[in-house]
């Protein structure tokens, strides 16, 4: 294989995390089989953190966004840009992610061998412990209680699922021109489970090559986890229950919120009344309808509890 024999659009959403960012980069720039054409979405950080990273990269494109998007929004932005320029397959890639250039060839070929495939994923590990799958693929986020898959079939190739992980993710750009974005309402998580299922509703499989592999630090963002991040994945349940399920709608909204009181109390019970709170917000704000980012009003409620449950110890 020659250099530059394939050529790939990557979107890569930063919000206060520089050095991550920065060693993905530095990663991607040593490829030589691909040619890629890079979009960074500073998602509004705290600091000028886009300036630094165009200072470092100049080849990279820079897309300033006045507000934190979240990551369906933020995304969004890099994926007009990158759509509009190329009719190359777009990777949607998490700073905290590292992909080998091999496994990012094995998608781009197997994605282009595969017609019907709109979406083609890595299986994800823990970038610390190598041998621990993070996610093989998903089934459905509201007919599963446990919908990440957590090991690849025993049977060799390519395997579909219901969705994938947006953390690595390669779509071939014309599922966008055909069915549109990734809905910023859900704003973090649930998103790409929302894009598959109507990607799969235009006639697009979503696939996994369990050869291929990539490693996720998940620590990194270990703090945000205990509340904004089980805030969104409870909430946005509701927002998938809406969209895709009208007829089960009703029982399976009573299922999601007895079960979100349920981890609620006992979350509580155990003395971590922080994420206890989370999982209330985000069960009471599911079933109003209150969708789209909430994250100070998620920070400065769960944020109080946490500072409470230190002083109490």
């Amino acid at each position: 294989m020659g250099v530059f024999t394939l050529r790939l659009s990557v979107v890569i959403l930063n919000w206060n995390a520089l050095d991550d960012t920065i060693l993905c980069l530095e990663h991607l720039r040593s490829w030589r089989s691909i040619r890629t054409s890079t979009w960074v979405i500073d998602n509004a950080s705290d600091s000028d953190e886009a300036e630094a990273i165009g200072s470092g990269f100049p080849e990279i494109r820079i897309v300033r966004s006045q507000e934190n998007r979240g990551f369906a929004g933020g995304t969004n932005l890099g994926i007009i840009a990158a759509v509009e320029a190329s009719d190359a397959p777009v990777l949607l890639l998490n700073n905290d992610v590292f992909v080998e250039e091999a496994d990012l060839v094995r998608l781009l070929e197997r994605l282009d061998s595969t017609p019907d495939a709109g979406a083609m994923g890595p299986v994800l590990y823990h970038a610390e412990d190598k041998q621990r799958v993070l996610s093989a693929g998903s089934r459905s986020p509201v007919l599963h209680r446990f919908h990440t898959i957590s090991e690849p079939p025993r049977r060799h190739g390519v395997y579909e699922v219901i969705s994938v992980s947006g953390a690595a993710v390669l779509i071939r750009s014309e599922v966008f021109r055909s069915i549109g974005l990734l809905d910023e309402s859900y704003y973090f998580a649930t998103e790409l489970a929302d894009f598959c299922r109507r990607a799969s509703r235009a006639g697009y499989r979503t696939l996994v090559d369990p050869e291929a592999k990539a490693y996720h630090d998940i620590d990194r963002s270990s703090p945000l986890r205990e509340t904004l991040y089980v805030y969104y994945v409870i909430r946005n349940r509701f927002l998938y229950i809406r969209k895709f399920h009208p007829f089960s709608g009703l029982f399976l909204a009573a299922t999601w919120a007895l079960y979100g009181g349920q981890q609620a109390l006992r979350l509580k019970r155990a003395g971590r009344r922080a994420t206890a709170k989370a999982i209330s917000m985000g069960v009471v704000d599911g079933l109003r309808g209150r969708f789209g980012g909430q994250n100070a009003r998620v920070l400065e409620t769960c944020g109080n509890l946490s500072n409470e449950t230190r002083a109490d110890s």
